[in-house]
């Protein structure tokens, strides 16, 4: 894949996986632990194949890792 499909793939994968992480709070204050647990664990295992496509995307294209990781580390998030 070129630079720019690359970068669209990051910065969705990123987005995705940072909606799905701001459910957890919203479950733990207004959800049922026991019945919620398996819908817990749902979004958790969404949000580890997330990082298992951006690794993948960032193998081809270091330098994408490289700008990534200087921006969760100036701003704390990516886009």
């Amino acid at each position: 894949m070129n630079q720019d499909l690359a970068q669209m793939i990051i910065i969705s994968a990123t987005r995705a996986g940072r909606e799905l992480a701001d459910l957890a709070p919203l479950l733990k204050e207004h959800g049922d632990y026991a019945k919620d647990e398996a819908t817990k664990l749902a979004i958790g295992s969404a949000i580890y194949e997330i990082g298992l496509i951006a690794e993948r995307v960032f193998e081809q294209h270091p330098e994408l890792k490289e700008a990534h990781d200087s921006l969760l580390q100036k701003y704390g998030r990516s886009s």
